[in-house]
C-alpha cells in the first residue's frame, strides 16, 4: 500500500515538473524540452571501430586529436588584390576525424555558415606566413594550411599563442599522414562509411529504404522489389545501420565476372591462398616482378574479413576490392615513382615548365599571387618564371610589365619558392628570371636569393675541376635550385 502511494506521489511530481517545464518554455526561460521536439534528434556517430583504432593508434595520439576536437578561436587572414582581410573563426576537428571545420564569427547569418576542409585534401600545415605576419604577432603564432583540391588553396591562421599553433600544426599533420597511410581495405571501409552518411539524410544513424531509393535512382541503379528484399531482411523493416548497409553495398556492387574468375583461381572455391594469387598475377596478369611475399602483403592490405586475413587467404570480397584497385589498373603502379635513367645531361629531358607563373588570371589586369608559385610547385612544375622589375624603396617586384596586373615583392616570391621547391620532387628546380632591373636592384635580388635559399642555390660547378663538357644530370643536381637568365 505504501509503495502504491509513493508511486502516485512520484507520478504526480513528474506531471508537476513537466507542466512547470512547459510553462517555462512558453515564457522563454528554457530551451524547448527534448520530449516535445517535433523534429527527430540527430544522434552522434563515430567512425567504425577499425578505422578509429587505425587513426588513434595510441593514447598520445588520442589526446592530441581530442584537443583539436575541443576547438579553438583563430584569426583567419586572407589577401585580396589590394588589401588583407581578417576575421575571427571558431575551428575544430569533427568527431569522425575526417573534416577540419571553421565558423566565422560574423553578424550576418550567411557569413556564419560552417565551412569544412577534407583532411585527405590537406597537403601540409606549416608554421608562419607572410600574410598573417602583417598583424603584430610572432611568426610562430601563425600557421598555413595548404589544401590540395582541384586548385590548391592556402588558409592562413593566427593562433592565440605559440603553444596552440604548435599543437594544431602537429595534430593536423599527424592526422593527415595517418589517414592517407590507411591500408586499401580501411580506405574502402571509410568510403562506404561516407556513402552511408550521404544516404542518411536525417543524420540519425540509420538509413531508411526511402532515403536509399532516392540516392540509388539518382545514381542510375534500378530499385526493385528484389533490391528491397536484399536491403531489408523483412518487408516490415524500415531502418538499417552501418553494418547492414555495408552488406547491402557489397550486394549491389557484386560482379558476376569477378565471381567466376574467383572460382577458377581458388582450388576449394572458398578462398584464394597466397600461392594461388601469385600464380594468377604471374601467368594471367603478366606481372613478372611480383613475389610470393608481395602476395602475402596484398592479402594483408586488401582482405576485408579478419578470419581470412589471419589465415593468409583472400575471400571473394577481398579479391573484388583488389581487382578494382590501382594495383590492378592498366597502368603500372610501379611507375608512380621515377623509374627512368636520371643520370643523363639535363638537356636530354623534357622539363615541366610554367610561363608567367605569378598570374592567377589573364595577363592584362588580373592579380598576381605568391600562391600561384605554390600551386605550380605542388603540381610538379620544375621551371617557374619570375619577371623582375625595379620596385619602390629599392626593392625589386614581379609583375607582367606595362600592364594592370598587381605587383609582388621579389622577396616574398623567393620565400614561397624556398618553402615548396622540393615538396613534391627532389629533382632540380629552375628559376627562369626575366630581368628588367637596374644593377642596384639586381644586387638586392642576389642578396635575397642567397639569404633565403642558402645552400639549395647552385652557385658553384658540380664538377670542381671545371672540366664540365655537358650539363650535369638531374640526379647530380637533386635538391638544387638553378638560375636561368634571359
Amino acid at each position: 500500500m505504501g509503495n502504491e502511494t509513493d508511486s502516485k506521489n512520484v507520478s504526480a511530481l513528474e506531471c508537476l515538473v513537466k507542466n512547470d517545464t512547459l510553462k517555462a518554455y512558453k515564457l522563454g526561460s528554457l530551451q524547448k524540452p527534448q520530449s516535445i521536439r517535433k523534429t527527430p534528434i540527430s544522434h552522434h556517430r563515430n567512425v567504425p571501430t577499425n578505422l578509429h583504432k587505425a587513426i588513434c593508434a595510441n593514447v598520445e595520439l588520442t589526446e592530441i586529436f581530442q584537443r583539436l576536437q575541443s576547438g579553438e578561436r583563430f584569426l583567419l587572414v586572407r589577401k585580396k588584390r589590394w588589401w588583407v582581410r581578417q576575421k575571427y573563426v571558431r575551428c575544430r576537428l569533427d568527431d569522425d576525424f575526417l573534416y577540419f571545420r571553421y565558423v566565422p564569427e560574423g553578424v550576418c547569418c550567411a557569413s556564419r555558415r560552417e565551412r569544412k576542409v577534407d583532411i585527405r585534401h590537406i597537403r601540409i600545415v606549416r608554421t608562419g606566413n607572410a600574410i598573417a605576419s602583417t598583424k603584430k604577432v610572432s611568426e610562430s603564432q601563425c600557421f598555413s594550411m595548404v589544401v590540395d583540391n582541384s586548385n590548391s588553396v592556402v588558409l592562413n591562421f593566427v593562433a592565440p599563442s605559440e603553444e596552440t599553433a604548435s599543437n594544431w600544426i602537429l595534430g593536423l599533420n599527424l592526422l593527415t599522414r595517418r589517414i592517407k597511410s590507411l591500408t586499401p581495405r580501411l580506405q574502402h571501409e571509410l568510403f562506404v562509411w561516407e556513402l552511408f552518411n550521404s544516404f542518411d539524410a536525417d543524420k540519425n544513424g540509420f538509413v531508411t529504404f526511402k532515403e536509399a531509393k532516392k540516392l540509388l535512382r539518382k545514381s542510375g541503379v534500378p530499385v526493385t522489389t528484389y533490391t528491397r528484399h536484399h536491403f531489408f531482411k523483412r518487408a516490415e523493416d524500415t531502418l538499417q545501420d552501418f553494418s547492414a548497409f555495408t552488406g547491402f553495398y557489397e550486394f549491389m556492387t557484386k560482379r558476376a565476372e569477378i565471381s567466376k574468375l574467383f572460382q577458377e583461381i581458388s582450388a576449394d572455391k572458398l578462398a584464394i591462398t597466397s600461392r594461388e594469387l601469385y600464380k594468377f598475377l604471374q601467368k594471367t596478369q603478366k606481372d613478372t616482378d611480383v613475389t610470393e611475399g608481395d602476395c602475402e602483403q596484398i592479402i594483408e592490405d586488401y582482405e576485408v574479413e579478419d578470419v581470412s586475413r589471419h589465415a593468409h587467404q583472400m575471400s571473394p570480397r577481398g579479391f573484388s576490392l583488389f581487382l578494382n584497385s590501382n594495383y590492378s589498373a592498366i597502368f603500372n603502379w610501379r611507375h608512380d615513382k621515377v623509374y627512368q635513367d636520371m643520370k643523363q645531361p639535363l638537356s636530354h629531358y623534357f622539363i615541366a615548365s610554367s610561363h608567367n607563373t605569378y598570374l592567377t588570371g589573364d595577363q592584362i589586369k588580373d592579380p598576381s599571387s605568391t600562391d600561384a608559385y605554390m600551386n605550380a610547385l605542388l603540381k610538379g612544375c620544375r621551371c617557374v618564371e619570375l619577371d623582375c622589375w625595379d620596385g619602390p624603396d629599392g626593392d625589386p617586384v614581379i609583375y607582367h610589365g606595362y600592364t594592370l596586373t598587381s605587383k609582388l615583392k621579389f622577396k616574398d616570391v623567393v620565400q614561397v619558392i624556398g618553402k615548396y621547391a622540393f615538396e613534391v620532387s627532389d629533382y632540380p628546380l629552375i628559376l627562369s628570371i626575366e630581368n628588367h632591373c637596374s644593377v642596384a636592384q639586381q644586387e638586392k635580388m642576389a642578396f635575397y636569393l642567397k639569404g633565403i635559399l642558402g645552400s639549395e642555390l647552385l652557385t658553384m660547378p658540380v664538377i670542381s675541376n671545371g672540366r664540365e663538357s655537358v650539363l650535369p644530370s638531374p640526379h647530380a643536381l637533386m635538391g638544387k635550385i638553378l638560375l636561368k637568365g634571359k
